[in-house]
C-alpha cells in the first residue's frame, strides 16, 4: 500500500512538470505559439537599440507557453526549441545557446511554477493578476540575469554595462507583456490548462 502511494505520488509529481508536450494538443499549440515568436521576432517588428538590443512582443507567446506547459515542457519549447531556431536566424554562433537562449529563454519557463496561484480562484480577483505580474518579473529576471552573465562570459562586457544593456530592453518588453497577458487573462482561465493531479485521481 505505501510502496502504491509513493508510486502514484510520483507520478502525479512528473505530470506536473512534463508530459503535454508530447500529446497531439500540446505538440500543436506549441508549435503554433513558438511559430509566433519567431515571427515577432523578425526585424521590422522590432524597435531596435544598438546592435542586439531591442523591444519586442517576442516573449508573449513564450509566457504563453509558460502559463499552458508544466516547467519540463516549457523549458523544452522555449529554450530548447525556439531558443535553438533563434539562435541559427541570429547568427551569433553556437557559443552563444548555453546562456543567451538556452537558459536565458528557458528562464521564462519559470513562470510555469506559478500556474496554482495564476489560475487558482482567489477571493480578490486581483490577487490572480498580481501573480500573474510575479509570475513575469520572475521569468523575465531570469532571462536578465543569463543574458547579462552571457555579456560578461562571452562578450567580455563589464558587469554594470551588461546588465544595463540587457535589463533595460527586456524590463520593459516585460511590463508590455504584463499589460498585454491582464488583457488576455480571461481568455487564459477560460482555456486554462487542465490540473494533471486531478485527472489522475479521477481516473
Amino acid at each position: 500500500m505505501e510502496e502504491n502511494k509513493k508510486r502514484f505520488t510520483g507520478r502525479v509529481v512528473w505530470n506536473e512538470l512534463f508530459g503535454r508536450i508530447l500529446t497531439v494538443r500540446g505538440i500543436t499549440e506549441m508549435a503554433v505559439l513558438i511559430a509566433i515568436a519567431i515571427i515577432f521576432d523578425q526585424p521590422f517588428l522590432k524597435i531596435r537599440i544598438g546592435e542586439a538590443a531591442s523591444f519586442s512582443l517576442t516573449m508573449l507567446p513564450l509566457l504563453l507557453i509558460a502559463l499552458r506547459f508544466p516547467l519540463i515542457d516549457a523549458f523544452l519549447g522555449i529554450g530548447g526549441i525556439y531558443g535553438f531556431i533563434t539562435m541559427l536566424m541570429d547568427g551569433y554562433g553556437i557559443i552563444t545557446y548555453p546562456l543567451d537562449y538556452l537558459l536565458a529563454y528557458g528562464s521564462l519557463s519559470l513562470v510555469a511554477l506559478f500556474q496554482g496561484l495564476v489560475y487558482k480562484k482567489h477571493r480578490n480577483e486581483i490577487t490572480n493578476y498580481l501573480f500573474l505580474a510575479l509570475a513575469v518579473i520572475a521569468g523575465v529576471s531570469g532571462r536578465i540575469f543569463f543574458s547579462t552573465l552571457s555579456g560578461v562570459i562571452v562578450y567580455e562586457t563589464a558587469f554594470g554595462a551588461s546588465f544595463v544593456y540587457n535589463a533595460v530592453p527586456m524590463s520593459v518588453s516585460g511590463a508590455i507583456c504584463i499589460a498585454l497577458l491582464v488583457m488576455l487573462f480571461p481568455t487564459l482561465l477560460r482555456f486554462k490548462p487542465q490540473i494533471t493531479n486531478i485527472e489522475i485521481i479521477e481516473q
